[in-house]
């Protein structure tokens, strides 16, 4: 038969070294037993009701799951820290960070606690075995507390990724959204800015590219466009359709390197070959050259006509 410790090693195991007072009791074992793992070293409290295994690393997913299991029932990680969760860049769990329905805003041992009016079931999903706001559901708790701006990045980032869709996001901002509440107006905002058939960016450089074309008075290009017939050539940034023109926004991380830049000059040769022509332009041609950028794209623009 498993000793009490093998019992509770195992539940541990699932629960990135963790277990909880309820978890003990299921096992049918006595509180003495507990009193005397802790004495002994085993084990630790983490909180009231949430213990640890001392020989269990500690990281970053044990501090989430912890600052969760010390409420009842578990909350999910949500904020900034659900954004580190998935990946989101730019995003760190300094802090671990929880959702509870009517609950106040407030700092824990663990934490911050984070209260709201609404937390439907469907609004919580579980990540690396940790339950976690979804990433639709984690945008729009983020409109409520970062500058619009940065929400606007993560959202792109998202759809980008095909994390989530702009329908998902409106699906919660409609269950949210009421007067009053945090995020409101700035989820409304991002939202209406990108409407149905947004195609977002996919990069910071075509995030800029987008901004100089704009600021430049160019016509909007199509982005993330698939070309060719029969013989699909691949996805080009920006297209504009009429003029058969291709812009290729070069980012060090995809283009740098010798076999990268084989494959763009071969594309290149058979889109030209097919009757497109190829514009290509870099980080430093955005940010400090954009006037002669607009220029140049204008010009190829007008030759079209």
């Amino acid at each position: 038969m498993p000793t009490p410790t093998a019992l509770l090693a195992r539940t541990a195991r699932r629960q990135h070294g963790l277990f909880t007072r309820e978890q003990f009791d299921g096992l049918g074992l006595p509180r003495s037993t507990l009193r005397v793992l802790l004495e002994t070293g085993w084990c630790s409290k983490v909180a009231r009701g949430v213990y640890r295994v001392e020989a269990a690393p500690r990281t970053r997913a044990q501090a989430l799951l912890a600052a969760g299991l010390a409420h009842r029932p578990v909350a999910p990680t949500c904020h900034e820290a659900a954004a580190d969760l998935w990946g989101v860049p730019t995003f760190s769990t300094a802090l671990p960070s929880v959702l509870i329905e009517h609950a106040r805003n407030r700092r824990t041992e663990l934490g911050l606690v984070y209260g709201t009016l609404l937390l439907p079931k469907r609004h919580i999903v579980a990540r690396d075995d940790i339950p976690v706001t979804t990433i639709a559901r984690t945008l729009f708790d983020l409109a409520g507390i970062l500058h619009e701006q940065r929400v606007g990045k993560a959202l792109d980032f998202a759809i980008s990724r095909k994390m989530c869709t702009l329908r998902q996001v409106n699906q919660v901002f409609f269950a949210l959204a009421g007067q009053g509440r945090r995020g409101t107006v700035a989820m409304r905002t991002l939202l209406e800015e990108r409407g149905e058939g947004y195609v977002p960016p996919a990069t910071e450089l075509e995030r800029i590219g987008r901004k100089v074309f704009v600021e430049g008075g160019l016509p909007t290009p199509e982005f993330e466009v698939h070309l060719g017939d029969d013989d699909l050539i691949g996805r080009v940034d920006c297209y504009w359709r009429e003029a058969r023109l291709v812009v290729e926004l070069d980012g060090a991380r995809y283009h740098d390197g010798l076999s990268a830049r084989e494959s763009d000059r071969r594309r290149d040769n058979r889109l030209m070959a097919q009757g497109w022509r190829v514009l290509r332009f870099t980080w430093d041609d955005l940010t400090l050259r954009p006037v002669e950028t607009v220029r140049t794209i204008r010009a190829a623009l007008d030759a079209a006509r």
